[in-house]
């Protein structure tokens, strides 16, 4: 398996794609339900194109809403992806759980160059129930592989290895 399909693979590559997709969904739920309760007022209005032009608006307005976050996270996996070739892969074990409002993140200490690095994972994990967040029981004690960049001392968690 190449690099960019490890990446592809990847617990923080899943997240970003899930949540882009949560908002994409939320937007078109959001378009739908205006569609659905403007569209029969446009007919009532005596001038249709002005109902019409509100609609739009209204449509445009309400939608726009969510196409940030959508970008935010689609542009945060294709840069993700693009730097996958400084990234180095390491085996370390999840132990130090800390938390972040709702979210957890690990600190984690790995060998780099026969040092040993400690690092904070991004706040992904949770620690309830949410059917597209990695969850904190899947991840702590236990063996997990993790990609580490040193130039911009970022990780990556990949998946767990056992």
């Amino acid at each position: 398996m190449s690099n960019k399909e490890l990446f592809k693979s990847s617990v923080e590559y899943k997240y970003s794609r899930n949540y882009a997709l949560l908002f994409l969904v939320i937007d078109l739920g959001v378009i739908l339900l205006i569609s659905m309760f403007s569209l029969p007022l446009i007919f009532e209005v005596e001038d249709s194109k002005t109902g019409f032009e509100i609609f739009m608006v209204l449509l445009l307005s309400f939608s726009l809403i969510f196409v940030p976050f959508i970008l935010y996270y689609v542009i945060r996996n294709i840069r993700l992806l693009k730097d996958v070739e400084n990234y180095t892969f390491h085996e370390t074990e999840f132990k130090e759980i800390n938390d972040f409002f709702k979210t957890m993140y690990f600190t984690i200490v790995i060998n780099h160059d026969n040092k040993k690095i400690k690092v904070d994972t991004r706040a992904i994990f949770y620690g309830g129930f949410a059917a597209f967040l990695p969850k904190v029981s899947e991840f702590i004690n236990k063996k997990v592989l993790v990609a580490y960049n040193a130039q911009t001392e970022k990780v990556v968690v990949i998946k767990v290895i056992e």
